[in-house]
């Protein structure tokens, strides 16, 4: 009768991921009766990527986060709105002395484009059957959308004696809203944010291209 070596019942004896168990003492080439177990994994390799345990989202986390991206899409609407309407009447009206200031302006067409661009948002979020996963990836391309024209309206009109200084641009705000809200892949999130926050200085650039915002250097803009 062929003589089979001792296995365990978590798998094959000659399983890569099992190791052989000794008892101390043994000398070597002594075959003696042996135990096999798994090797324990690290918590590091379980954690990281390449671990192989990283678990998709569930559907209903999902889905909630697309019902939070119709509510900061109208938000976004909204905004915009109540900003041109800001524009008109405070710096306009009051703060400027312009006769004219019901009059509309090419600023207000790039606003115009905000408030069209947050509400085909909202009016895809709300088709059934939509994919989650798919929602949460357009809702970045959307917050790059959004920062492009604020980071253009931002920049659109001169300001007359103000030095060109770093400062905090609402764009970042943005970003940490998207980062909070979507629950998505960190390197998307990652490449998304950066875009992002690439608009402000692009903005910067056009406006320099258009000569209301006068500085020597691009690099300026960084």
């Amino acid at each position: 009768m062929a003589r089979h070596e001792p296995t365990d019942r978590i798998g094959r004896i000659d399983d890569p991921d099992l190791t052989r168990w000794e008892p101390p003492g043994l000398e070597p080439g002594h075959r003696g009766r042996r135990r096999v177990a798994r090797q324990a994994g690290t918590l590091s390799a379980s954690l990281t990527p390449g671990g192989g345990h990283q678990r998709p989202l569930p559907e209903d986390v999902l889905r909630q986060a697309s019902q939070r991206l119709q509510v900061v899409a109208l938000l976004g609407a909204a905004l915009w709105a109540i900003s041109t309407v800001f524009y008109h009447l405070i710096d306009r009206a009051f703060a400027a002395g312009d006769a004219s200031w019901l009059a509309l302006k090419p600023s207000d067409a790039i606003v115009g484009l905000g408030i069209v661009t947050s509400l085909a948002f909202y009016r895809y979020l709300r088709v059934p059957n939509r994919n989650p996963r798919t929602a949460l990836d357009v809702g970045l391309v959307y917050m790059v959308a959004t920062a492009l024209i604020a980071g253009v309206i931002l920049h659109w009109d001169p300001i007359p004696n103000s030095p060109t200084i770093p400062n905090v641009s609402w764009i970042g705000v943005l970003v940490l809203l998207f980062a909070a809200v979507v629950p998505t892949d960190p390197r998307k999130m990652a490449l998304a944010g950066t875009l992002a926050a690439a608009m402000s200085p692009l903005g910067m650039l056009i406006a320099r291209a258009r000569g209301t915002w006068l500085f020597e250097s691009p690099l300026t803009a960084l």
